[in-house]
């Protein structure tokens, strides 16, 4: 009965690991979709500066990890977006870069999963997913138009409906 306890422990010390492992992981994602909740609290307060640490936070984060995930890059590129919005911002087209990377790697993650958060967006949220898959859109017709060239010739302010 001796010989088994070294074992048992081995065991057990393994099963552990194992089990920290797999509950780190959710953490770190419930910890993203909270950080990203705070987010999008501080754009509605007006508090820009906050935002784009949290996002920022959030991304160096999320392109460190193994296991990337698709819906919370998407999530994130809306962010970006939001925040491209704000004259506030001084950085609109590094927000702009940010939102499109992350597009990007959303759809690279996991294109259905990208797809169905984009669709299940509000209203609210259509303006700045419509203005970046335009700008997607027109980096694979004209790869060599974007940069910062063409975000720069991107009006952000008020936009003109026409009526019949």
């Amino acid at each position: 009965m001796k010989r088994n306890k070294p074992y048992a422990l081995f065991y057990t010390t393994c099963l552990f690991t194992c089990m920290l492992i797999v509950f780190s992981a959710c953490s770190s994602e419930s910890n993203h979709n909270e950080s990203l909740d705070n987010a999008q609290i501080s754009i509605e307060n007006n508090d820009y500066r906050t935002a784009r640490s949290i996002c920022d936070e959030v991304y160096v984060s999320e392109s460190k990890s193994e296991s990337k995930d698709a819906e919370l890059m998407a999530r994130l590129s809306v962010l970006y977006m939001k925040l491209a919005d704000h004259n506030e911002m001084t950085d609109k087209e590094d927000n702009l870069d940010y939102a499109y990377e992350c597009y990007e790697q959303a759809f690279d993650i996991d294109s259905i999963k990208a797809k169905n958060y984009y669709m299940s967006l509000g209203v609210e949220d259509m303006p700045q997913v419509a203005l970046l898959e335009s700008i997607v859109r027109n980096s694979k017709v004209h790869p060599d138009s974007v940069g910062h060239d063409f975000i720069d010739s991107i009006d952000l302010g008020e936009v003109d409906i026409l009526e019949d």
